[in-house]
């Protein structure tokens, strides 16, 4: 006897029974639980969910006819507790399932055009945008109890740039959203919409990354359970190597989207400008440093030294220009491209005493000269290209005594690049000073060359040095000046797409290098240099 034989004995007398309209709608046999979309089957954000097609009438589509006992059972546990599975065995007894309202598998329904919405953000809608009276009324029909996470939601997602946050915005398509909000303005007799800002995303945009989808959603621990399979080993949408205005506006976006779901004031548009700004000028020094070590062309309109660029962009924004052809980068064969400008890289470090930061005792000093470079293969992890680097590093007679050991394990006595040169605190100053007037070993003239200061971290380095004396802005014409600063905490943070930088110890460990006896500034100076030489090396490779 089949299953439609069984129910009319059952209920064929009972015409009352028959005609009683349920207001439920199964689940159809293509897919057995719209809950139960994994993210291992929908990796492709090309590949869109399909619209389920709703019977009008209440059926039990029961498990498909190839399903194991096994996969009836994870069925089961997938369609939660009020989910009954037919009994495994030679002989099936068909039992109602649980059903889910017409109301909640309208989203799914919906045309997608392409734009997004944050998803914890609508589903805080009632509590945090509206007021008065009306906000409990709307809470209490459409919200509260679940009653938001008991609808349908094609859920997708999108990593965060690393300044962002370290996590996922989750989000579902905006029309669903829309049709939400239309069943609340026909119950309630009001007029919401989508106008607060973050809260429409449009992905259709040219050049934006796209979000992912990992599945539908019908309740809440569905969506916490298709959250938890996202990859944590995926990465976060990163700049093309242009970094164009495209992928500024993107991160611009994807970040005012993701301070609405948090529950705390919200970021000023200052704020937010301001670390866009920063973002922007660090990935333009990357370019530059490239450019200065012969590893990019200097042809493009955007290679313009930091003293100078606020007052460029002020004057006119800055043109777009065709990206020249990236030359292949061959460890065995010379830079592929003129060192931009023959800059002299300095790198600096400085170490004070611990507890009295004014006690400047040691400053080390390590130069690299594109000059020497020219004509010269970097080698693999730029093993020819360190060997250019000269290391000095200066102590502080006055504070000979002194051993740092509380914070950090001082070790002024082990310099491990050459010999330690006295000064005095007085002397110190000008010592460092006439470390910066450099002429190349690769030419007979001794005329004043552009450079550019290394450091790790190097914003504490300046300070110090500005204390002693040490001035490092643009120069009058005819004396030596710096161009352009380099940290090489804050590159790496950006290259390796980062949230938080990094100790020089752990970016050494990166490269393969062991740095010994760290804190020895004539060391760390080295130590910098060398990192900066292979991380642009990785990078442009």
């Amino acid at each position: 006897m089949d299953k439609a034989a069984r129910l009319t004995l059952l209920f064929g007398a009972d015409e009352a029974l028959l005609s009683l309209d349920t207001q439920l709608r199964t689940v159809p046999e293509i897919q057995s639980d719209p809950g139960s979309a994994s993210i291992n089957d929908s990796v492709n954000p090309a590949r869109e969910p399909s619209n389920p097609i709703l019977s009008k009438a209440v059926q039990s589509p029961g498990p498909s006819k190839s399903a194991t006992g096994d996969e009836q059972r994870e069925n089961a546990r997938d369609k939660g507790p009020e989910s009954v599975t037919p009994i495994s065995g030679s002989s099936t007894q068909a039992i109602p399932v649980a059903t889910i309202p017409s109301s909640s598998l309208e989203g799914s329904n919906v045309p997608h055009d392409g734009t997004f919405s944050p998803l914890v953000t609508i589903s805080r809608y009632a509590y945090k945008n509206v007021k008065g009276p009306l906000s409990q009324k709307l809470a209490s029909e459409f919200f509260d109890g679940g009653k938001f996470w008991n609808r349908c939601w094609d859920l997708y997602y999108i990593k965060l740039p690393p300044l962002t946050g370290p996590r996922n915005l989750i989000l579902v398509p905006t029309a669903q959203v829309r049709a939400f909000f239309q069943e609340i303005n026909r119950a309630l007799q009001c007029n919401f919409s989508l106008s607060d800002e973050g809260l429409v995303l449009p992905f259709h945009k040219e050049g934006y990354p796209q979000p992912v989808f990992i599945g539908r959603s019908t309740c809440r621990e569905t969506k916490d359970r298709l959250e938890s399979q996202i990859p944590a080993s995926s990465e976060a949408p990163r700049p093309s190597p242009r970094m164009d205005e495209q992928f500024i506006a993107f991160e611009q976006m994807v970040e005012t989207a993701w301070e609405t779901t948090r529950n705390k004031k919200k970021v000023s548009e200052a704020k937010q400008q301001q670390r866009m700004q920063n973002q922007r000028r660090l990935v333009e020094g990357l370019r530059r440093v490239q450019s200065h070590l012969g590893l990019r062309s200097s042809a493009a309109d955007d290679l313009i030294d930091d003293t100078a660029w606020e007052e460029k962009k002020a004057l006119q924004p800055m043109p777009e220009s065709p990206q020249p052809q990236p030359q292949p980068l061959h460890m065995g064969k010379p830079a592929p491209f003129p060192f931009w400008m023959e800059p002299i890289f300095i790198s600096i470090d400085v170490e004070s005493n611990e507890y009295h930061h004014k006690q400047i005792t040691e400053v080390g000093i390590s130069i690299l000269d594109t000059l020497d470079l020219v004509g010269m293969s970097p080698a693999e992890d730029g093993a020819h290209w360190r060997t250019k680097i000269q290391s000095r590093h200066l102590r502080v007679e006055e504070y000979a005594h002194h051993v740092n050991q509380h914070f950090v394990a001082g070790c002024p006595g082990n310099f491990d690049f050459g010999a330690s040169e006295w000064v005095s605190a007085d002397d110190l100053g000008s010592a460092v000073q006439d470390a910066f007037q450099v002429s190349s070993s690769s030419s007979s003239t001794r005329a004043p060359r552009h450079l550019v200061l290394v450091g790790h971290a190097i914003s504490s380095d300046i300070q110090y040095l500005r204390q002693i004396g040490v001035r490092m802005e643009r120069k009058p014409e005819g004396t030596a000046g710096f161009i352009g600063t380099v940290d090489t905490a804050e590159f790496f943070r950006i290259i390796r797409g980062e949230p938080t930088t990094r100790k020089l110890a752990d970016i050494l460990q990166e490269f393969n290098m062991t740095g010994w006896h760290l804190h020895n500034a004539g060391n760390d100076a080295r130590y910098t240099m060398e990192v900066m030489v292979c991380m642009m090396l990785e990078h442009s490779r």
